[in-house]
């Protein structure tokens, strides 16, 4: 084995570790797996396979005799067959994500047009040596079909920066970067394979992708509310006791109570799909509204929590200004056949005012009941 060979075995076998490490890291976290965690299961799976007969055709390659040849003709036969496996892993995922059916998944059999189109190029092209070839010292050396197989998965890898991009006022931002950088990165891989042949570094780039994917998406299941993405009630709650004991150091901060107005008779007259749709469209906007270092939580049901680094009533109202500036636009733009509408309540901390956060939390949640109240009566 030469060290071209040894390198490149070795960054194959780096990425089958990292992904034998995250199927570790979800299988000892989660007791009961949902559907988008099996989906990132199998991509890790279907990403592992392809590392490994990528290994074994590798280690076949230049071998002498009958074995070296049917070893690596085999091998390339097979990893290139099932290629795009790991990206329609990685599109039902994606899909998943993006709208949570199931039952809209078992309709998308066009996502399994990929993998029928390369099965079909492989063994039509047999005769033709059009995917890959094989010479009198078994050197493996690719043929113009390797082109459309990666036609093939970038395809499939679009229309899910496709689905992405037309969803992505209701996106995560963590989502969208996770989908959009495991399509760079093998995109790179690509490049980088056409222009200096003998080099692989697709798929442990695509390794990177799902690590990535992991960090963005899967781990932060951990952190943030799983269906708007935005921090929990107890991660808030902990944040602002933290932030009322460093108020002699940090300064005062504001807090802005926010509930949905009517969100009962859309999940009533509209499904509870619709009801989800208005929570994630709400948690974007309300995301776009405020500065990094604010914190937005879902504080629970319909109602929401903001915490503004500032002092000032003037700049609190004006965040409150500004998100009803955002959910005015959305409406006007929205084809959904509801309005999002909402009450809200305030408080600036004064350590001399408030004795804890109890009393500081009940002055914001009054307020925004008195104007929910306001808004019944009228």
């Amino acid at each position: 084995m030469n060290l071209e060979t040894f390198l490149i075995n070795d960054l194959n076998l780096f990425g089958i570790f990292l992904m034998v490490a995250l199927i570790a890291a979800v299988l000892s976290k989660e007791s009961e797996l949902s559907n988008s965690t099996v989906f990132f299961l199998v991509l890790c799976a279907a990403t592992i396979i392809n590392l490994a007969f990528e290994i074994i055709g590798w280690y076949f390659n230049g071998k002498p005799g009958e074995a070296g040849y049917y070893g690596i003709w085999i091998s390339k036969f097979i990893f290139l067959f099932f290629n795009p496996i790991p990206t329609i892993a990685w599109l039902c995922y994606i899909d998943y994500l993006l709208f949570g059916s199931i039952d809209r998944l078992k309709k998308r059999w066009f996502y399994l047009y990929g993998l029928i189109a390369c099965g079909l190029l492989m063994i039509v092209s047999i005769p033709f040596d059009f995917v890959y070839s094989i010479d009198a010292f078994n050197i493996y050396s690719r043929g113009p079909g390797i082109y459309v197989i990666m036609i093939i998965n970038y395809a499939i890898m679009f229309y899910g920066l496709r689905l992405a991009l037309k969803f992505r006022n209701t996106t995560q931002r963590m989502t969208f970067s996770a989908i959009a950088l495991f399509v760079l990165l093998p995109g790179i891989g690509s490049v980088s394979q056409m222009l200096v042949y003998g080099i692989t570094t697709i798929w442990i780039l695509t390794s990177l992708g799902v690590l990535i994917t992991y960090l963005f998406v899967e781990a932060q299941k951990e952190t943030k509310d799983y269906l708007t993405g935005l921090l929990t009630r107890q991660q808030i709650d902990e944040y602002i006791q933290t932030r009322i004991r460093k108020v002699p150091s940090k300064g005062k901060f504001a807090l802005i109570m926010i509930d949905m107005d009517g969100f009962k008779q859309i999940n009533d007259k509209w499904g509870h799909n619709a009801g989800d749709q208005a929570l994630v469209s709400m948690s974007y906007l309300l995301s776009r509204t405020v500065k990094r270092t604010d914190k937005v939580a879902r504080f629970g049901g319909d109602e929401f929590l903001l915490v503004l680094e500032s002092d000032s009533e003037a700049v609190t109202r004006a965040v409150v200004e500004r998100l009803q500036q955002l959910v005015d636009f959305e409406n006007k733009m929205s084809l959904k056949p509801y309005r999002i509408e909402f009450s809200f309540g305030y408080a600036v901390f004064d350590p001399e005012k408030y004795s804890g956060y109890k009393a500081f939390f009940q002055v914001a949640d009054m307020m925004m009941y008195e104007a929910k109240a306001v808004k019944v009566e009228i």
